[in-house]
Order: C-alpha cells, then structure tokens, then sequence
C-alpha cells in the first residue's frame, strides 16, 4: 500500500495530508485526509490562515492528479464522520458508501473550506 504525504502548512506549520487507497467491497478508491482543518480561525494570524489558503489549494491540486474521491477528516465532528460510521455499518448490498463523496464532491469540499478561510481573511482585512 502506498501513502502519499503532502505538507499543507497554515493550520500549523508541519500538518500533513495524506492520500491513499482504500478497499469499498472489490472497488479500490483513493481517499484523501486532509490533516489540517482550521475550525477556530481566530486562533491562526493572517499569515497561517493566507497559508493555510494556499495549502488548500496545493492539497486540490495534488487531490485531482491522484483522483481522491473519498473524504476522510481529522476532526470527525466536521463532516459528520461517526454518522456516516453508522451507515457504513448500517449498510446494505447496492447502497452507497457515505464516505464516497466522488472527484467533483470532494473538490466542492475543498471551496467550501477555502471558503472558511477566505471570509476571516476578509473580515480582518475591513475591520
């Protein structure tokens, strides 16, 4: 099995994502664990969190190259993680896996955080 570790500073200086793959039945999908979420953005200066944007966008980057369509998080409470768990164990012959999101869901995944960085850039920036 082969781990591909990115460095995605801003968060803190040494977070790491990582991509991988994983079995979903016989399929093998590449999943993607984007090590550094910012989900206090008041505790990151401006310069971790303008970092923190440019590793969201090395991760996409490096995310579309290798084809990541499963969403996995390292804060489970951010996308609902011990839910989708639940279905996962709940699930049944043709249902879909919950952490599967697809290439196109995962890139809406990175805009939404990118998005979360951007808008308490902007607000420091006015105030």
């Amino acid at each position: 099995m082969t781990f591909t570790f990115v460095m995605i500073p801003g968060h803190t200086p040494g977070s790491v994502g990582i991509v991988f793959p994983v079995k979903d039945g016989t399929a093998t999908r590449m999943a993607g664990l984007f090590g550094g979420s910012i989900l206090i953005p008041t505790r990151i200066p401006d310069e971790g969190l303008r970092q923190h944007m440019k590793s969201i966008e090395h991760w996409g980057d490096v995310t579309r190259r290798m084809n990541v369509e499963v969403e996995i998080q390292n804060h489970p409470m951010y996308d609902g993680f011990v839910d989708k768990l639940q279905r996962l164990k709940q699930r049944k012959p043709g249902d879909a896996n919950p952490f599967v999101v697809g290439r196109e869901g995962y890139r809406r995944f990175l805009d939404v955080m990118s998005g979360c960085t951007d808008v308490p850039l902007a607000r420091r920036s006015a105030a």
